[in-house]
């Protein structure tokens, strides 16, 4: 018993010993201690938005956490840089730095301890203090994942009356189709990288806008044509309530297409001066050259860099006059049904814009140009006549002249231009007139993509008799893209033999033509605003036989791209 006793006291010792001196040793491989995040007060989603109820912002500058689900991540880069959570109470929209490591269906504590809850274009958001994201590594601690939260089902008219709830909400939207005007595009223009809208519509012809960024992954994937369901998180942008989709599997409308107006009201009228489409009816029929649209002049729109399109409801209206929109209530405030129109430099521009004429809005007007889309959405551009406060400007009747071209023949983008008694001859080099690149109805050129040293092609009209007339003028209309440099100049010949070596002849140029000289800041999506040539004096012309040229000269370098329209000779 005794050697017993004495063995298990040696053994201690031993134990002892080996515990201390081992406890000495700088283990490498020791995983570090782990900061924990202390919870601090909890908060709801609903009752950290209420903390700017009465502020711009607020800081939290004690412990606290939000519990929640993650509902939209980064995964197909159609939030940049932000994802939502959404807990019983509401939704919110985080912004992060750096992007990533959040998925959908994560349950998340956001610790809140110099966070601040702010909002961005009216949508609320947990941000760090001075903007610029939270680090989730240290923000934010996983509770789990693949809970994914179920989508609420909502209709367009309710997420209108009621923005504050639905906002930074998943829903389900069901029975809804995109417009006519937008099942030929694609989500967004992936090829320039450019956040772009389209809108859905459902059967009361109430209109939502789906906002896309060009580097989502499904940007060039084209919009359905049918009509059925839409999952998104509904976002907002100043008075906008917009789609946000998380990928394009969860936008299903296989089903036949619901027969409906569109523009948030019913379609009327024929686009003829007598019957002009109501804004509704323009939005659904947004095609067609020379067509009357009439409506309230309700704001004006300008595209931001880094932002993009804006809406202005309210004076100032924006920084820009280079176009007005109008819609069938004076009272308007969602973009959804508002028709944006394009206005030219020059007489039209002067009269309409809401810049130098605050006075015109909630004006009712009449205008005339070409249906087609403009800042994404339908809309008029080449607006070539108006008629407000009972007074006509610019053509309001049909051209009556001795020669008039709208290039409205040519039937798709890019189409040669085939018209007859037009010629088209090249130069030098190989990149000519074509139709434009949007529909076709404007003679369109640029030198973009060549690796011609020199690129020079003439667009000559047909040969037209002026030795009859009074006071023979010129007027046309020009756009640029992409400035480089002043590449376009219009001649006029009396001595050209129709045939393919122009240059061999005289021309004169006629500098009096106001030709465009810069592109407006406008949307980045088209980004052309026209300007009147004025009435170019052909008096010292009066041959029987005219040519009118527009002469392009540009290279590999020099490659701005124009358009020319509306040509009209006239006495």
């Amino acid at each position: 018993m005794k050697k017993f006793r004495k063995y298990s006291q040696f053994l201690t010792i031993i134990v002892a010993l080996a515990t201390l001196m081992f406890s000495c040793v700088d283990d490498d491989y020791d995983t570090p201690p782990i900061t924990q995040k202390p919870i601090g007060n909890v908060y709801t989603i609903a009752q950290i938005k209420d903390s700017i109820a009465s502020v711009s912002t607020y800081t939290f500058e004690h412990d606290a956490s939000v519990y929640a689900t993650v509902t939209m991540d980064n995964e197909t880069d159609n939030s940049y840089k932000t994802f939502f959570i959404q807990d019983n109470t509401a939704a919110i929209a985080v912004f992060q730095n750096p992007s990533g490591g959040v998925y959908i269906g994560d349950s998340v504590r956001i610790y809140l301890k110099d966070l601040m809850i702010m909002k961005y274009n009216e949508l609320f958001q947990i941000n760090n203090t001075v903007g610029t994201g939270i680090n989730i590594e240290t923000n934010l601690i996983k509770q789990g994942v693949n809970n994914k939260r179920a989508p609420e089902l909502a209709t367009i008219e309710q997420i209108a009356s009621n923005k504050s709830y639905y906002q930074g909400r998943l829903v389900k939207i069901e029975n809804v189709q995109f417009v006519d005007t937008d099942t030929a595009k694609t989500y967004a223009n992936a090829a320039d990288l450019e956040t772009e809208n389209r809108f859905i519509q459902d059967v009361n012809d109430n209109l939502l806008i789906v906002r896309t960024s060009g580097y989502s992954t499904f940007a060039n994937s084209e919009v359905p044509n049918g009509s059925g369901s839409i999952i998104a998180i509904v976002s907002q942008y100043n008075n906008d309530m917009q789609l946000v989709i998380r990928k394009a599997s969860e936008v299903v409308m296989e089903n036949n297409r619901i027969v409906i107006g569109g523009g948030g009201g019913t379609a009327t009228g024929t686009g003829t001066k007598d019957d002009p489409y109501n804004v509704a009816g323009a939005i659904a029929n947004n095609t067609g050259v020379k067509q009357w649209v009439k409506g309230y002049i309700v704001g004006a729109a300008e595209y931001i860099s880094g932002t993009g399109n804006v809406f202005h409801f309210d004076s100032p209206f924006g920084s820009v006059n280079t176009n007005v929109f109008i819609a069938d209530d004076p009272n308007e405030t969602n973009s959804a049904n508002v028709f944006v129109v394009q206005l030219p430099s020059g007489t039209i521009r002067d009269i309409l814009n809401l810049v130098s004429n605050s006075a015109n809005y909630q004006k009712e007007v009449m205008v005339r140009g070409n249906l087609e889309d403009y800042f994404g959405q339908p809309g008029m551009q080449n607006t070539i006549g108006c008629i407000i406060n009972d007074t006509e400007y610019g053509e309001t009747t049909d051209v009556d002249a001795i020669l008039y071209e709208d290039f409205s023949s040519i039937a798709a983008a890019y189409d040669p231009i085939n018209i007859a008694g037009w010629k088209v001859v090249m130069e030098a080099g190989t990149f000519d007139w074509h139709g434009d690149g949007y529909n076709g109805q404007s003679a369109e050129i640029s030198a973009y993509g060549s690796t011609d040293a020199s690129n020079i092609a003439w667009l000559i009209t047909p040969a037209v008799d002026l030795s009859a007339t009074t006071a023979p003028y010129l007027s046309f209309y020009s756009a640029l893209k992409y400035f480089v440099a002043n590449q376009l100049s219009v001649y006029v010949s009396t001595d050209y033999d129709g045939g393919n070596t122009p240059q061999s002849f005289t021309w004169t140029q006629l500098t009096s033509a106001n030709i465009v000289e810069t592109s407006d800041p406008v949307d980045a999506a088209s980004g052309y605003n026209y300007t009147e040539s004025g009435n170019v004096d052909l008096s010292a012309y009066k041959a029987a036989t005219v040519y009118i040229a527009f002469k392009y000269v540009g290279s590999s370098t020099l490659t701005t791209k124009y358009r020319v329209d509306n040509v009209k000779i006239a006495d």
